[in-house]
């Protein structure tokens, strides 16, 4: 077995290899409901939009059997401070070698090749159903992860609206914790598009030049995100989501995601409030070196 690391374009023979890698994986969104992912023939594209990124890949006998990709970023903590952050994601090997020598190789070669050089933090995102990333680290020299917060997911129907919600508090809510944005246009198909209203602010973007999302009937599952969503209190919230759902939908889009911390207060009046409810799926952000706490991950980057 070879391990080699990707960091631009991969030549045709990897390329193709890679699509075949891919059909092999599908992931969890929301009880019952599954996606796969296709990334463009760039495999790397994706991940280079949020920072400096190397994928691992592990070779045998002319076939992927594992990748892990790794992105050197900024995490922006709640007090306003800075620190330089590993983020460990896109990571599978063939059911045929699990349980073998590949992620444990692939996780060593990572860590050799990329942390130091003032990287000494680190974090992934796992959906709930798969694997949660604190039962591979801890060991072969690897620090350990442990949760360090918790997402909904939700995907949003564009062709209905919100409720007016009563209620929501205009008190100011405290920062998350969250990632410095990347070059989102990279990526995305539609141009940036903006968002303003009165305490919040966000922009909506897509990923389908770097990676695009499958329903498990083949149906590509075209989406919009709600990105670099900052925002002041509930209410301001959730009028911005109300503003980006109805802004997509005047876009085509049939579906938005937005990532929001488990724990934020107004979530179930959010759900409550759309006209169709939103698929929601449940994920956990792992970390080493990081605080405990409300993360903002944006769907784009997960």
């Amino acid at each position: 077995m070879r391990i080699h690391c990707l960091t631009g374009m991969p030549d045709r023979e990897t390329a193709l290899a890679l699509a075949d890698f891919e059909k092999e994986f599908t992931y969890p969104l929301g009880p019952g409901r599954s996606f796969s992912i296709s990334h463009d023939p760039d495999y790397s594209l994706f991940f280079r939009c949020m920072g400096e990124a190397r994928i691992y890949l592990a070779e045998s006998s002319g076939n992927i059997v594992g990748a892990l990709t790794v992105v050197r970023r900024t995490a922006v903590l709640a007090d306003g401070s800075m620190l330089p952050v590993v983020y460990l994601c896109d990571t599978k090997v063939a059911s045929a070698h699990r349980g073998r020598t590949v992620l444990g190789r692939l996780a060593l070669k990572a860590r050799d090749e990329t942390m130091g050089d003032g990287y000494q933090a680190a974090y992934s995102v796992v959906m709930s159903g798969s694997i949660p990333t604190d039962q591979h680290t801890g060991r072969l020299g690897i620090p350990s992860f442990k949760v360090i917060g918790r997402l909904a997911i939700l995907r949003f129907d564009t062709r209905a609206g919100f409720h007016p919600v009563a209620g929501l508090s205009s008190d100011p809510r405290g920062s998350c914790h969250r990632l410095l944005a990347g070059n989102a246009s990279l990526v995305s198909e539609i141009e940036p598009c903006h968002l303003q209203v009165d305490g919040a602010r966000g922009r909506i973007v897509d990923t389908r030049k770097g990676k695009r999302l499958w329903h498990s009937d083949g149906h590509e599952m075209v989406s919009a995100h709600l990105t670099g969503v900052h925002f002041d209190s509930d209410r301001a919230l959730c009028d911005l989501i109300a503003t980006a759902v109805e802004r997509a939908g005047k876009m085509g889009i049939p579906g938005l995601f937005l990532s929001l911390p488990a724990e934020q207060p107004a979530l179930g009046a959010i759900i409550e409030s759309a006209m169709l409810p939103p698929t929601v799926a449940q994920a956990t952000v792992f970390g080493t070196g990081l605080p405990e706490g409300q993360w903002m991950v944006d769907t784009s980057e997960i």
